[in-house]
């Protein structure tokens, strides 16, 4: 199987889903990125605190597996940052980011 997890990096807001729940959504930071799954802290709803979690697949990982799930999750990105990748070019598999100029010098 040839699955390449969405492009994502250290820093980026996600959506997080409780054992995959899509009808109960999280806003979550993305703290560490590896090769079939990322590691984010998951912003809990009425309070300051956040919930880490590590080895969260992307809901569309055709090799996820129900304990998986159970244990830590999905994630996928929120719609406005779907929108900002494929301006970029990250939107679509095996795309590179678009080179962005280096701003002018002043002398």
């Amino acid at each position: 199987m040839d699955y390449q997890m969405p492009y994502v990096e250290i820093g980026m807001p996600v959506i997080w889903y409780h054992e995959g729940n899509k009808d109960a959504p999280h806003a979550a930071i993305c703290t560490g990125v590896g090769h079939f799954g990322i590691d984010a802290n998951v912003f809990q709803p009425d309070t300051v605190n956040t919930r880490p979690v590590s080895g969260v697949c992307h809901v569309s990982d055709p090799r996820l597996l129900r304990t998986a799930i159970t244990d830590s999750g999905t994630w996928e990105h929120a719609a406005w940052m779907k929108k900002v990748l494929e301006i970029i070019g990250h939107g679509r598999k095996g795309t590179q980011p678009k080179s962005v100029p280096s701003p002018p010098k002043f002398e």
